[in-house]
């Protein structure tokens, strides 16, 4: 895909060009998508932006047409799991989440690439009915989270990834599941752990078929 380029919906998830914090609506009575991004990290450390004030940012060089970005960047003081950024596929605006039917498509791609200093190795995360901990299907003995993922290494210049959710698989330290279910996926992150400083950028995400 050209530098330039987005794709278009369905597949177009979110090309930040509104410069507001929620995906591009899907109006599917029958399979609506419509959510937002967010960060989260487990409170010990500094993340820009922090939990529960997600913004978008301006690129100081345009990649092609492309004006806005994700970025977060993150000290090394996380202690314990670390630090995410994400987006939910289905949540309305009463807050109210649900998961999103993405059988359709064969996985997930995105622009990214790293800033001088940060760590590289990006773990996408695929979160689904099963590991999701609202989903009533994995246990509530600290099992929940553990989702499906695979790690990317992102390089310090702007690069295309495609993300199969064939490849997807889980850690295993939670309630395991043969694949994940991408009937009903909840959200998508991009998280990194404990200790692992970084400032990355992300645009364009989309499936793709």
């Amino acid at each position: 895909m050209p530098a330039g380029e987005a794709p278009t919906p369905p597949l177009l998830i979110d090309d930040m060009e509104d410069g507001n914090n929620t995906i591009i609506p899907l109006e599917d009575e029958a399979n609506p998508r419509r959510g937002y991004w967010f960060a989260a990290n487990d409170m010990n450390g500094l993340q820009l932006p922090a939990a529960g004030d997600f913004y978008m940012s301006r690129l100081e060089l345009p990649r092609g047409d492309s004006a806005w970005a994700v970025n977060s960047e993150a000290d090394n003081g996380f202690t314990q799991w670390g630090a995410l950024i994400g987006f939910l596929l289905n949540a309305d605006e009463g807050g109210t989440e649900r998961v999103y039917d993405a059988s359709g498509f064969r996985g997930i791609a995105f622009w990214a690439y790293a800033e001088s200093g940060s760590y590289a190795r990006m773990i996408v995360d695929v979160a689904d009915v099963q590991t999701w901990r609202n989903g009533g299907i994995c246990g509530t003995d600290g099992k929940c989270d553990d989702h499906f993922r695979t790690i990317v290494n992102l390089t310090p210049c702007w690069k295309y990834y495609e993300v199969p959710f064939a490849d997807l698989k889980q850690t295993g330290w939670g309630e395991q599941f043969d694949a994940v279910d991408v009937t009903q996926l909840w959200a998508i992150q991009f998280r990194f752990n404990s200790g692992q400083k970084f400032n990355i950028w992300v645009d364009d995400v989309a499936f793709y078929e």
